[in-house]
């Protein structure tokens, strides 16, 4: 069963990228950020090196100058110890090659993952904070297991802001025609049309993803790629038939439960279609809920 444990990873990483186009990071000499992977020393190149503080959320991120990445995100804005076990709190995730469509190895993909995270200091007159890591991390689709030693990050600098929505860029409301690919839905009790949708395929699953690219709001899907027509229950998006929600840049909503009905599948012109409902809460154990109810989509994979 494939599982997209990546979903901290790309959000991490959006929100990391965001503030470097909206004020550069500035990295100073005495800034890395380095590891053991699996018995090989890596070590991100200083352009690609930084952190944000968002929303009561952590994340410190890292590009290696062969394309690997580490990502950790914790829910959290303090200095302390952060274990790496089973759950959505505490998350620490490797890719191989950033430019491949390999799913990512995770922390919370091991229930008894010995690992941890801890941040020694955190200094706001600097903005710059330092740590330590270590822990395995597991690739769900193959089972893959990958052991990170001596990690560390030292005077790392990290934004607190995300990229703010120029007034003169609002969005453009979405016509949907019939026969046209789309997807919408009332969100408590708004509707809401996509402005952008994706549909794409990775190994043995199937993803939906709409978004607005200005506000970052989105709705998102996994199912098995074998799905064929009639009603699933869904759930969040570590799940067989998975769903979420984001309500912006830095808030992520998790299906918690939902249905989903599969009104056509067909594979020749690879086009789906369907109905969707979920109850959502706030990923990483938040307060945040939203209901999505009334959804409907036609997309093309």
């Amino acid at each position: 069963m494939s599982k997209y444990h990546f979903i901290y990873l790309l959000a991490g990483l959006l929100s990391f990228s965001a503030c470097k186009e909206e004020e550069p990071i500035i990295v100073t000499k005495t800034a890395s950020l380095s590891a053991v992977i699996n018995g090989l020393n890596w070590t991100a190149n200083n352009a690609t090196m930084g952190a944000t503080i968002i929303d009561g959320v952590t994340n410190i991120s890292g590009i290696s100058a062969d394309n690997q990445v580490i990502t950790i995100t914790l829910n959290t804005t303090t200095p302390g110890t952060f274990p790496l076990s089973d759950g959505y709190s505490y998350v620490m995730a490797y890719v191989e090659d950033q430019n491949s469509n390999d799913p990512a190895y995770t922390s919370n993909a091991i229930a008894t993952n010995v690992g941890r995270v801890v941040i020694t200091e955190i200094d706001k007159k600097k903005s710059v904070m330092s740590g330590r890591f270590n822990g395995d991390v597991l690739r769900s689709n193959d089972n893959e297991r990958i052991e990170i030693t001596n990690g560390q990050f030292i005077d790392i600098p990290f934004t607190t802001e995300v990229v703010p929505v120029e007034e003169e860029e609002e969005e453009t409301e979405v016509e949907v025609e019939e026969g046209e690919f789309f997807l919408k839905a009332e969100i408590d009790g708004n509707l809401w049309k996509a402005p952008s949708l994706t549909g794409a395929t990775l190994n043995d699953d199937l993803s939906i993803m709409a978004i607005n690219a200005i506000t970052y709001e989105s709705i998102t899907f996994s199912f098995p790629m074998s799905i064929t027509k009639g009603n699933f229950q869904m759930g969040d998006l570590f799940t067989d038939y998975g769903a979420q929600y984001n309500m912006d840049q830095s808030t992520y909503l998790m299906a918690e439960s939902g249905t989903l009905e599969i009104t056509e599948h067909d594979t020749e012109k690879k086009e789906l279609a369907g109905t969707f409902s979920f109850e959502a809460k706030e990923f990483g154990g938040g307060t945040k809920t939203a209901s999505v109810q009334n959804g409907s989509f036609r997309v093309q994979y």
